[in-house]
């Protein structure tokens, strides 16, 4: 499990999919793909976007099985070493523009000081449960005094991706060696459990 997005720890080697993005996304290396993932409500995107007009923020997508970055505002220069430090990575894309769909955003993030992020936080914090959003604050990869404050949907955590790759692992486990076929694996995954959202790559897995 990773509390990041797929960048340089994603492998072939793994022999089940990673859970990724503090919870947010369940990522296949071995297929270059997302199997799903939890976004956030686009009312709630488009309150909070409103809402840290005045910061500078990274928005983090899934856009057909991709992880596609966009910037808004001017890039700081901690914001800039965070970019240098990622972006030889193979697992993600920078858009140039706001043309994104809402309904891809899986989370939102600040770069700034840990003083700076916890400020932000408390000012946003009274209306999270409302838009059913939660934050986190975190270490930044790349910078030694550096933190990022993270947006997910408030139930995209942990527990929730981790029940649903446990259900396709002992799924996995339990279909016969003559009825192991990733298509009727996946519906079975998706009879019994149904995820927020099933990319599109899973969805032509299961013929849909």
């Amino acid at each position: 499990m990773s509390s990041h997005a797929p960048a340089f720890n994603a492998s072939e080697d793994y022999t089940v999919p990673m859970i990724v993005m503090d919870g947010a996304a369940i990522f296949d290396a071995r297929e270059n793909t997302y199997l799903s993932t939890t976004p956030l409500n686009p009312a709630s995107c488009r309150w909070l976007v409103k809402a840290l007009e005045d910061c500078n923020y990274f928005i983090y997508m899934v856009h057909k099985d991709r992880n596609c970055i966009y910037h808004h505002g001017a890039l700081t220069e901690r914001e800039r070493t965070v970019y240098q430090h990622l972006r030889r990575s193979p697992y993600r894309y920078y858009l140039d523009d706001d043309h994104y769909a809402v309904a891809d955003v899986v989370y939102i993030k600040i770069v700034t000081t840990k003083d700076e992020a916890e400020r932000i936080q408390r000012r946003v914090q009274p209306m999270l449960e409302k838009m059913k959003l939660r934050s986190v604050i975190r270490r930044q990869a790349g910078l030694e005094d550096g933190y990022s404050l993270y947006f997910y949907a408030a139930h995209a955590d942990l527990e929730h991706a981790q029940a649903h790759l446990m259900r396709i692992i002992s799924l996995e486990e339990k279909v016969a060696p003559t009825e192991h076929d990733p298509i009727r694996l996946f519906r079975k995954v998706k009879n019994e459990y149904e995820p927020d959202v099933v990319t599109e790559w899973a969805k032509k897995r299961l013929g849909a």
